[in-house]
This record gives structure tokens, C-alpha cells and sequence, in this order.
């Protein structure tokens, strides 16, 4: 006749007690995975952040190159212009051949006058988007992005202060830099409006003085 197996009380203890610790460490692991993951989250949404207002202040550089390029393209074509076109006053004034109206040696002179008046604006106006933008004698970041604008940082740190650089970056962290290129942002977008002016006030100027050039160049022919 066989024995009845008794369970051990002892062993299902034993069972309980890891089986508890077993989902206790489990639970344990799964709120430190999600902490970490929260925490991750939140430190790539804070880097895209700072990528996105960086990737913003490339554009608005590129818009402020683009505005010097058109500003220096103006004064080349205006130069190449002026050479060809004041020769041709000293030769007609020398001339002793008749003209259509007493008065349109005048005339010409007149147009002469208006196409030097327009292209020298359109200099000045191309002259001053190319030129380094300044607020009450120095630039606007100065004071303002310590540490992500060249000016600024030239003017905070000087070239052997490469530890004292390295060491402030790392301390304001990527908040701090956030903080920085967005006052940049704002900085550069006011220079590339103040420049887009200049540039296009010297381009309808151009268009202008080309007009008043075109007049002239015909008139000296009779």
C-alpha cells in the first residue's frame, strides 16, 4: 500500500519568497527602464530643440551672405557702368556738331546729372548692407551670446582662454546654449532685415539710374 506524498511547507515557503522577490525586482526594473526612458526623452526633445534653432540661425546667415552677394554684385555692375558711361560726356560736350534744340546740350547734362545722383544712392545704399552691422557702435551680441557668436565670443574670451571657454560651455549645459542661439536668432533676423532694405532700396535704384544711363546714351547721339 503506497504513502501519500505530504507537500512541503518548507519548500512552497521558499517558492513564495523568490517568486515575491522575483516580481518585486521585476517591477523595480521596469520603473528604473521607464525613468530612464523618460529622462532620455527629454533630453533628446531638449538637443532637438537647440538642433532646431541652430538649423534656424544657418538659414538667416545664408539670408544675410545672400544680401551681401547681391549688395556687392550692385557695385561691380555700377562700377563697370560708370566707366563706360562718364567718358562719353567730355566727348560730346567737345563736339561742335548741331543739335536737334538749343536747349538739349542741357538736357543731356540734366540726364547726366540724374544718372550719377541715382547710381551714387544705389552705392551708398549697396555700400551699407555690406557693412558690419552696428547698434550704438558695437553689435548687438556682444554681451548677449558669450558663448555661440564669434563677435560676442571674440569679444568675452581671448585666443588662450580656451580652457575658461570650454569649461563655461560645459557648465550652462544645453539650456544655457539654447538660451544663447536664440538670442541670436532674434539678433541675426534684425540684421537680415536691416540688409534686405539697404540691398533693395540700391536695386530699385540701380533699375532707376539704368533707366536715366539708357536716356542719356541716346540723347548724345543726336
Amino acid at each position: 500500500m503506497t504513502e501519500k506524498s505530504t507537500p512541503d511547507i518548507g519548500q512552497k515557503d521558499s517558492d513564495s519568497y523568490f517568486y515575491g522577490r522575483f516580481m518585486s525586482n521585476s517591477t523595480e526594473a521596469l520603473t528604473v527602464e521607464k525613468v530612464v526612458q523618460e529622462t532620455s526623452t527629454g533630453v533628446v526633445a531638449s538637443n532637438l530643440e537647440t538642433a532646431n534653432l541652430i538649423d534656424g540661425y544657418h538659414v538667416i546667415a545664408e539670408w544675410i551672405r545672400f544680401a551681401d552677394a547681391k549688395a556687392a554684385v550692385i557695385l561691380t555692375v555700377g562700377g563697370a557702368i560708370a566707366g563706360l558711361v562718364i567718358p562719353t560726356l567730355k566727348i560730346y560736350l567737345g563736339e561742335k556738331t548741331p543739335h536737334p534744340t538749343t536747349w538739349w546740350t542741357t538736357m543731356v547734362i540734366l540726364l547726366f546729372s540724374i544718372w550719377v545722383t541715382l547710381t551714387l544712392l544705389s552705392g551708398i545704399f549697396a555700400f551699407r548692407c555690406i557693412s558690419p552691422y552696428r547698434r550704438k557702435g558695437r553689435h548687438p551680441a556682444l554681451g548677449n551670446a558669450s558663448h555661440f557668436h564669434p563677435a560676442a565670443i571674440c569679444a568675452a574670451f581671448k585666443l588662450d582662454d580656451s580652457e575658461k571657454f570650454i569649461d563655461e560651455c560645459e557648465r550652462m549645459g544645453d539650456h544655457g546654449l539654447r538660451k544663447e542661439v536664440a538670442a541670436c536668432l532674434l539678433i541675426d533676423s534684425h540684421i537680415s532685415g536691416a540688409k534686405y532694405t539697404h540691398v533693395s532700396r540700391s536695386i530699385f535704384l540701380m533699375g532707376l539710374s539704368g533707366l536715366a544711363a539708357l536716356a542719356y546714351l541716346i540723347a548724345i547721339q543726336f
